[in-house]
């Protein structure tokens, strides 16, 4: 049998991606480490347009609306065309469509990859995905997440959120800034990284109650 015949006998699994070298670099990264564990099986990309991608003569506040850069992939999971998308993480909505989940946080080199998934193959890519998830790095980022989706920010504002890990201590700080950047705000809090969305919520909160921070909020 020849090395092609053996290819053409593995089961596919088709993955959707971004155009940009950098989303085919970490969709590569994510299947380089997904055929460690699956030699069997031959993954497919299917590259995607987004919104946020084709319009490059407005700035991000002027397109409206959630997920300029991740629709177009969630529309390939919900029909069914792809099993699963890599995404950076710090582009995507705090709050996924129905019908879809964040099935993997690979471990953090710098903050931005994640893997969502479509719910025909749930269960099956859940327990793949696993294999290459990391614990630490998925705690840092559900605290981010939190910060973000309590707070409601997402292109509109301008925040950047970070998170360090000493142990099973999370420092969680963030920064929100003008649009034009002459204002800014930082705030931080720190605790266990058991109770990540936790340390996201309550930091979300000292930023509404700041009365310097509201009007930037929005």
């Amino acid at each position: 049998m020849t090395d092609t015949d053996e290819a053409t006998k593995k089961r596919v699994i088709y993955v959707s991606s971004r155009k940009s070298d950098l989303a085919l670099y970490q969709t590569r990264e994510v299947i380089s480490m997904l055929q460690e564990h699956h030699p069997d099986i031959r993954f497919e990309i299917g590259l995607q347009d987004t919104f946020g991608d084709s319009v490059l003569d407005k700035h991000l506040t002027q397109l409206g609306g959630v997920g300029v850069f991740t629709k177009s992939l969630e529309d390939e999971l919900l029909a069914g065309r792809s099993s699963f998308a890599v995404h950076s993480l710090k582009d995507m909505p705090t709050q996924l469509p129905p019908g879809l989940v964040l099935g993997a946080i690979c471990k953090r080199e710098s903050p931005e990859d994640a893997v969502i998934i479509h719910p025909k193959h749930k269960a099956e890519i859940l327990t793949m995905l696993a294999q290459i998830a990391h614990e630490e790095s998925s705690q840092c980022c559900k605290a981010e997440r939190s910060l973000l989706r309590s707070i409601e920010g997402g292109c509109q504002i301008s925040m950047g959120v970070n998170t360090t890990l000493d142990d099973d201590t999370i420092k969680l700080t963030a920064t929100l800034l003008s649009r034009d950047g002459q204002i800014s705000i930082t705030e931080s809090t720190r605790g266990s990284r058991f109770d990540a969305e936790l340390l996201g919520e309550n930091l979300a909160r000292e930023f509404l109650k700041n009365p310097h921070a509201r009007p930037l909020l929005g």
